[in-house]
């Protein structure tokens, strides 16, 4: 097995504006040309445009009149554009919050979220999901024998060998430090118990290689199966007392 590549953080990159053949900003195919038509004074009949929407008699569209009006258009133009700079930053934000800090997963913060809207969907359809609580209990061994940079490898390749098991409606994230959870929706009990058992096998039963070191991981686990009328702190303090429970037998 190759090692693995330890993800890092990946910067957004804004997305590249239409051009014409000489290199050129092509406004007829940017996605703001259309606003910026209306709201830039490009001329004397967007200034009479705006004198007419404002109910200003042409009779008095006089030379001050205008020029007073293109300042208060070019002051629109440049607010609306830090709005728009302001919401693009706050986007891109978010997105950062709900990304683990170096594993290709959710943060806790979006798991929990996504535990959340689960919980919601259960009122409504009263269906049964359930929350399994992941430890790689020798994360702090690889830290210390083989480094930082290491252990945080030997996450990402939990995360990958869980990946592979999961489908495309379940959840994994980062929780505290070397603690994953993954959501299985709609299966609950018995089903919920085969596939926390198949996973947690997949990620034992893959080794870790690291700079020619091979390192088998050992991993704690505990699960909660739960319907509509629990709260998403019920939830993970139960799955971690489940784990707790099993470590100790």
């Amino acid at each position: 097995m190759g090692d693995i590549e330890v993800p890092g953080f990946i910067p957004a990159v804004a997305a590249s504006e239409p051009r014409d053949q000489k290199g050129r900003q092509d406004p007829r195919r940017h996605p703001e040309a259309e606003d910026e038509a209306v709201g830039e004074p490009s001329g004397e009949r967007n200034i009479a445009d705006v004198a007419f929407i404002m109910g200003i008699p042409a009779v008095e569209l006089t030379a001050k009149v205008q020029e007073a009006l293109s300042i208060i258009m070019a002051e629109f133009d440049r607010v609306r554009g830090e709005l728009g700079h302001a919401k693009e930053h706050a986007h891109y934000l978010e997105e950062l919050a709900d990304s683990h800090s170096f594993l290709p997963v959710m943060s806790r913060r979006a798991l929990l979220r996504e535990l959340s809207r689960v919980l919601a969907r259960a009122e409504r359809i009263e269906t049964g999901s359930s929350f399994l609580y992941l430890d790689i209990t020798n994360f702090e061994d690889v830290k210390r024998t083989l480094g930082r940079l290491a252990a945080e490898a030997a996450l990402a390749h939990a995360v990958a060998v869980l990946s592979e098991s999961l489908r495309g409606s379940d959840f994994v994230g980062g929780l505290e430090g070397n603690d994953l959870g993954v959501l299985l929706t709609v299966t609950g009990d018995a089903a919920a118990v085969e596939k926390s058992q198949e996973l947690v096998a997949a990620v034992a039963g893959r080794p870790f290689e690291w700079q020619g070191r091979t390192v088998n991981l050992t991993v704690a686990w505990g699960l909660h199966a739960f319907s509509a009328g629990e709260s998403v702190d019920d939830i993970l303090e139960a799955a971690d007392r489940d784990r707790r429970v099993r470590d100790a037998v």
